[in-house]
């Protein structure tokens, strides 16, 4: 186990072990926000999904809004990647359902043996 302290870190770490995955990687997020280092582990992530590996990512709507309506949404998935809006955010949605319901997972797991958990998202410059 490694206690990384600094977002640069987390982020250096999980873009070398996307470079390095075989199989598989499962991604949870709260919120994503294109731009910086988040750029370059989509990156790594789109690249993973082009040479074989089976990449699923899980984002909130709310959170990661921005994310959603940039262009990041489409490339990944033309590279493969199955992108899930979880918790979708809708006029419909405030009536029939609790909008305070949100999902705040952080959570990555790499070829079912590396795993990240913590207050760290992509796009994000500090710890939360």
């Amino acid at each position: 186990m490694q206690l990384l302290t600094s977002a640069d870190d987390v982020m250096q770490a999980l873009i070398r072990d996307i470079q390095l995955a075989r199989h598989n990687i499962e991604m949870v997020f709260y919120i994503w926000h294109p731009g910086g280092l988040a750029d370059e582990v989509a990156e790594s992530l789109m690249a993973a999904s082009r040479r074989g590996v089976h990449c699923r990512l899980l984002l909130d709507s709310a959170g990661s809004v921005t994310f959603f309506r940039s262009p990041w949404v489409g490339m990944m998935r033309n590279a493969g990647i199955d992108v899930v809006e979880a918790l979708q955010v809708s006029l419909l949605r405030v009536f029939l359902r609790r909008m305070d319901l949100r999902q705040h997972r952080k959570i990555v797991l790499i070829d079912n043996y590396i795993a990240y958990t913590g207050s760290n998202e992509p796009g994000r410059s500090a710890l939360l």
